[in-house]
């Protein structure tokens, strides 16, 4: 989607500067590949980790609200690092 707003404006761009020369009509195109050629190598990322880090929770439901705010919160967090496995039992 990024992509297509970036070729919308270049071709806008590029065609208020049709009056200035064909060099200035080609400038907004090179801007485009200039973009694309840094976000393909901007954002290679590393392969996936082979074993990624794991977090063995047992949770006991006794304790309440706060131990589940905090579970949650936490899972949110964890949830960028690894997976959480959770063994639930009262």
């Amino acid at each position: 989607m990024i992509d297509a707003v970036f070729v919308i404006f270049t071709i806008e761009y590029g065609w208020g500067l049709r009056e200035q020369g064909l060099i200035w009509l080609l400038a907004p195109v090179a801007a485009f590949l200039a973009y694309k050629i840094i976000v393909t190598t901007g954002l290679r990322r590393a392969p996936p980790d082979v074993h990624p880090k794991q977090l063995l929770l047992l949770r006991v439901f006794s304790l309440g609200r706060r131990s589940k705010r905090l579970f949650d919160g936490f899972s949110k967090l964890w949830r960028y690092v690894g997976t959480v496995r959770m063994i639930a039992g009262p």
